[in-house]
């Protein structure tokens, strides 16, 4: 067996880098399925994919190819397979499948809340942002190419003398016929995806193609180091011969993915159209949840302000510290320290505390009190009377039913009729009308309207101006009721 040498270390390094990449392509794809409880791959496309995996796997097997390729195409069945149980458990809706559960997947998904640290661990997958995609990249490469490195040092270290790459250039008819399966069916596995996407836009649905999501382009940037990793290792017509299928394979996926990419930049572009009015609705409900989000990080961050103020303040009000005489030496160093403390606090803040940003927060936390103590005062009415405060409108209307429901005083020029007023058994007052009260007696009215029906329907404190002014009550008996005479 040939020494191992400067281009097989090389080709090792590649191929430990192109498993990086892949593993970045689909990492996130599967963790943000799981945590979001959905699948994101289209049946078709997963069960292309994983018929090549499995041919590939097997190609590979038989040609005796370089560990790398083998570790490529075992994770590749690993990811696929993952996102096969995947599709299984949450559907998708496409065609052939099960329909998604959404309802029962929200609830799930709420009650990991009962579960503070599995939140707090699926919380960090429910998105991944450009940044994290790239960072993400960074660390998986990083640790293949230290797993590439441990291995070249062990192997070097155990067999130093017959360590290395393993070159084929015999020729296999069943491994190039099931290289070149799996090539067909990787690159032909996008086709599928393409027509659906085709689908959706002449049906003027929402692309559900990011062009900024990694996969495509870390699968064309994985399939360049593999053909990197591949030629480096070695130039002779033979060994090209034999590993000529997963040449075209790579060659093959990178037009097709490039083509697939082309096609979503046409799809967005034609969806998201200004004069689009499926678009222009959605952008309106996004726009509208965007707002949102932007009031309540703003409302986060003047909280973050205002407890930052209201801990300056609290510091500066505590009480200073006095220590005994005879107390240690290190209690009256505290003692000394934590006074000198709160003189710098007060100090510094006693400065500052005119600065218009000071003021600002300052006016904030009395505007926020002043809302906090309006709600706790609307909650306390509602547990105490049932409903609400009444409203402007409410209180005139009140007024006037008030005035409507007012009852007639009697024509009586004796003394007796301040006294049967009050609508006992044989006063001749007039059959007073149904009130508001009688006709929802479910509800109870508010103490204001109860004092406005205090003497039978009449007007406010009527009772009480007859008695402290008895030449008055005379003179509104003369002239008869409100309605009239009797």
């Amino acid at each position: 067996m040939a020494a191992f040498t400067l281009a097989m270390l090389i080709s090792s390094c590649l191929g430990w880098v192109t498993v990086g990449v892949a593993m970045a392509a689909f990492v996130p794809l599967i963790a943000m399925n799981a945590v979001q409880r959905r699948s994101g791959t289209g049946p078709g496309f997963l069960a292309a994919w994983i018929g090549g995996d499995i041919v590939n796997l097997a190609g590979l097997a038989l040609l005796g190819a370089a560990p790398t390729q083998v570790v490529l195409a075992a994770w590749y069945c690993i990811a696929d397979g993952t996102l096969a149980i995947e599709l299984f458990c949450f559907g998708h809706s496409d065609w052939g499948t099960r329909d998604p559960r959404k309802a029962h997947d929200l609830i799930r998904r709420i009650q990991r809340h009962d579960t503070p640290w599995w939140w707090r661990v699926t919380a960090h997958f429910r998105n991944f942002t450009v940044w994290d995609d790239i960072v993400l990249l960074c660390v998986l490469v990083l640790l293949c190419t230290t797993a590439w490195g441990a291995w070249a040092v062990v192997g070097l270290w155990l067999h130093p003398d017959t360590f290395s790459v393993h070159i084929p250039t015999e020729w296999d008819t069943k491994s190039f016929a099931l290289g070149i399966t799996a090539s067909l069916i990787f690159s032909f596995a996008r086709i599928p995806e393409i027509i659906s996407g085709e689908r959706r836009s002449k049906r003027n649905e929402e692309p559900i193609h990011e062009l900024d999501d990694p996969l495509w382009w870390y699968l064309i940037i994985e399939n360049f180091f593999n053909l990197a990793a591949i030629f480096t290792l070695s130039q002779k017509v033979d060994y090209i011969k034999v590993e000529s299928p997963w040449i075209i394979g790579s060659l093959l996926s990178i037009a097709f993915d490039s083509i697939l990419l082309w096609r979503v930049t046409v799809w967005r572009k034609r969806f998201y159209n200004p004069d689009n009015p499926v678009h222009m609705a959605l952008k309106a409900e996004d726009d509208a949840r965007k707002a949102k989000r932007k009031h309540l990080k703003d409302e986060l961050e003047e909280r973050e302000e205002e407890w930052a103020l209201q801990d300056i303040l609290a510091a500066a009000d505590k009480p200073k510290e006095k220590v005994a005489p005879d107390a240690p030496y290190w209690e009256k160093r505290r003692v000394k320290k934590h006074n000198k403390q709160i003189d710098h606090v007060n100090k510094e803040f006693k400065e500052n505390e005119s600065h218009p940003v000071i003021q600002r927060v300052h006016n904030r936390i009395k505007d926020r009190a002043d809302r906090d103590a309006a709600i706790d005062k609307y909650d306390a009415h509602v547990a105490k009377h049932g409903r609400g405060p009444p409203s402007d409108l409410e209180e005139r209307d009140e007024k006037r039913d008030a005035r409507r429901d007012h009852v007639a005083v009697p024509v009586e020029h004796d003394d007796s009729s301040a006294t049967d007023q009050s609508g006992g058994e044989g006063s001749p007052l007039r059959p007073r009308r149904q009130s508001a009260t009688d006709i929802h007696e479910d509800v109870p009215p508010s103490p204001r309207y109860r004092s406005r029906l205090s003497f039978g329907g009449s007007r406010p404190s009527s009772r009480a101006q007859a008695a402290a002014h008895p030449e008055a009550r005379e003179r509104r008996s003369s002239r008869g009721s409100l309605y009239g005479d009797d």
